[in-house]
């Protein structure tokens, strides 16, 4: 549903530096409504803060508001002469806000700017082109001014903080060690080549440790934005904290090699990757993250329902028949409690009459169906346990250690990857990746981590 976030009445109030409220009376305003279109996520939730006459609302002061979907619109009330223009993205964030984009001047009649994000690479500057109709009666009789705008690749990379060294300290983990701190640092004072080694002094006891992260860019950006390297423009828009908890958990297990697949990326998924929140792990200690496999051996017109005899590939034969039969127990299980549900339902019918006969008859039947739901219940569960073990002796011990480190890292809020989803982790939760949903499924072949910054997101 489109969200609406009004900035009404005749008494405007704007915000100085220091966050205080300035009062300003001003005659008739009109409404000002932007209207976003997005190409690719149609339920894309972009941060945003609104200014008018230069100066955010003191509504947006303290943190940013987020247009939801499709035709999610943002309004305001402005008096004639004032232009009203947005903050978005990360550069929404209070302590940013450098890069202010579709600004309009507000005539005698209300505004409508319709925003529309372009796939591929395009020159449209962010300044509202003003549109007429031929008709010059037509025009004439509208309520508003209407202007059309693109969001193409070049404008979410204007959009899209870019930080400095000098933000980095502040911003790592409690806990970081001075070797991973330097590391990060390094990229954001422009790294020459794709490959870090990053090397942990040995200490009394124990080892040196090496560690050599790849960054490999993404088709996306490169396809969408005009002027665009990795190096300059991709892996500085990344939270530091995101780089710091992979190199950490990484050097902790003695991971000699990790690829990240995915950095910031303006035109895909959701917004945590456009937000520059999102790192994804595609290789780790030679290890390829992909359990594709699983869901494949049943999926198609004639599935196979077996492995494919290699048992390196993260999935094992033994696994997936496995997961096959705690599947068909699924199913035996739905089935069983939807006839429980129907005797109880005849249950309570007989109960409602006067013969015996159909009360005891119905009764009898319940107790059957009741004993069929629980013995097809239990019959999942040891199917789902034991589905559960032949997941967990075919994933490779690094990949799990990994990931419990990753996991305590405060932060990181989330972390998907082709065995364990967590949507939040400070919950101590996590679910089994079955490649269901199309979350579960985008993460089949890679681990996602989303940076916890709510001065951000």
């Amino acid at each position: 549903m489109p969200t609406n976030q009004p900035h009404s009445s005749s008494t405007q109030y704007q915000s100085t530096s220091t966050g205080a409220a300035t009062t300003i009376r001003v005659g008739r305003t009109r409404k000002v409504t932007y209207v976003f279109e997005p190409e690719v996520a149609k339920n894309l939730r972009i941060p945003y803060a609104l200014a008018i006459g230069g100066v955010v609302q003191t509504e947006y002061v303290q943190k940013a508001r987020r247009v939801v979907g499709e035709g999610g619109e943002i309004t305001a009330s402005a008096a004639p002469g004032e232009q009203v223009s947005l903050f978005l993205n990360s550069d929404a964030q209070p302590a940013w806000r450098k890069q202010p984009v579709y600004a309009v001047t507000v005539g005698n009649r209300d505004v409508v700017v319709t925003i529309t994000e372009k796939l591929g690479k395009h020159f449209d500057t962010d300044s509202p082109i003003l549109t007429k109709d031929a008709d010059p009666e037509v025009e004439a009789a509208k309520t508003a001014d209407t202007y059309r705008a693109a969001l193409t690749g070049d404008i979410w990379m204007k959009v899209s903080h870019k930080y400095t060294p000098a933000e980095v300290p502040s911003r790592l983990p409690a806990g970081t060690s001075a070797v991973v701190e330097a590391a990060v640092m390094s990229i954001y004072q422009g790294l020459s080549t794709v490959e870090l080694a990053i090397t942990e002094p040995g200490t009394a006891g124990k080892p040196s440790r090496t560690l050599v992260v790849s960054f490999a860019d993404s088709d996306n950006p490169k396809k969408n934005i005009n002027q665009y390297t990795l190096l300059t423009d991709g892996l500085p828009r990344v939270h530091p904290a995101g780089y710091a908890a992979l190199f950490t958990a990484a050097l902790e297990n003695s991971i000699t090699a990790i690829t990240l697949s995915s950095c910031w990326r303006p035109m895909l998924g959701s917004i945590v990757h456009r937000i520059g929140l999102g790192l994804d792990v595609s290789i780790l200690g030679g290890t390829v993250l992909n359990r594709q496999e699983l869901r494949r051996a049943f999926s198609g017109s004639a599935p196979s329902k077996h492995g494919n005899h290699n048992d390196q590939d993260n999935v094992t034969d033994e696994e997936v028949t496995a997961f096959g039969e705690y599947e068909d127990a699924i199913k035996v299980d739905k089935a069983a409690g939807k006839a429980k549900d129907q005797a109880e339902d005849a249950f309570d019918k007989a109960n409602m009459q006067s013969e015996l006969y159909p009360q005891t008859e119905a009764k009898a039947k319940l107790a059957t169906a009741e004993a069929v739901a629980r013995s097809a219940n239990t019959d999942m569960q040891n199917k789902e346990n034991m589905w559960n073990d032949a997941r967990d002796k075919g994933e490779p011990s690094h990949a799990r250690l990994f990931r419990v480190s990753l996991l305590k890292c405060s932060c990181v809020g989330q972390l998907f990857d082709p065995w364990f989803m967590s949507s939040n982790t400070h919950s101590g939760k996590t679910v089994s990746n079955k490649q269901l949903n199309e979350l579960e499924k985008l993460h089949a072949h890679h681990l996602h981590i989303t940076v916890d910054d709510p001065k951000v997101l």
